[in-house]
């Protein structure tokens, strides 16, 4: 007997360790760090995520935007494997900052194809993807968790990483406990120009301008 295990319509999850030039991440790390007047305006006493005012704070830096769709572009064209013709560009892009005790609640990029957060420095405070449920789940006594049977799974932010994921793919912050808050890039990628084919052909561009 022989037995093929097919991970069928699997959804890609992809990690991208030592991403950045040395030189760019310091910039970058600088700017989110210690740059006080990006970030919103913050209740104390709130438990939730602080964001950046601008969601298109990588404009000041369209080196580092540039690099990022460029290997966004390739990876994404190999995965895919799409024709050349079609490119990708990036649209909304924030950084997110995690005080002690801040945690995120579930949710999705709408309106976007897929998905990515950059992380400067290493941290043990994980981002969760959850399962999407189709109205089911089952629940046994399980030995260990794996890929097939478990509902969840966390990536811990390492420095310099970089992870790409579909839109769709429902996350969270976890619960942060350090006292050193965490900071991220979290930023969107969609097609732009026309694509498609027959009758579900489609041209669309994004404007920055609406992202300030």
């Amino acid at each position: 007997m022989t037995k093929e295990l097919i991970p069928l319509f699997s959804t890609p999850l992809i990690i991208c360790r030592n991403f950045l030039p040395v030189d760019d991440l310091d910039v970058l790390k600088n700017y989110y760090v210690n740059t006080k007047e990006i970030w919103q305006d913050y209740d104390q006493e709130m438990e939730a995520n602080v964001q950046t005012k601008s969601k298109n704070t990588l404009k000041n830096f369209p080196k580092v935007k540039s690099f990022i769709e460029n290997d966004f572009n390739i990876f994404i064209k190999e995965l895919l494997d799409l024709e050349e013709d079609n490119k990708f560009v990036m649209g909304t892009n924030w950084g997110t900052k995690s005080r002690n005790g801040d945690v995120g609640s579930d949710h999705i990029h709408a309106n976007y194809f897929w998905s990515a957060v950059f992380y400067f420095e290493d941290s043990k405070t994980q981002i969760q993807f959850s399962k999407y449920s189709q109205g089911y789940e089952y629940g046994f006594n399980r030995k260990s968790t794996n890929l097939f049977n478990s509902f969840g799974f966390g990536v811990t932010p390492s420095a310099n990483t970089m992870i790409y994921f579909p839109s769709y793919l429902q996350h969270k912050i976890d619960v942060h406990r350090e006292e050193k808050p965490r900071y991220s890039i979290a930023m969107n990628f969609s097609p732009t120009g026309a694509w498609g084919r027959g009758d579900s052909m489609i041209s669309t561009d994004i404007n920055e301008a609406d992202f300030v």
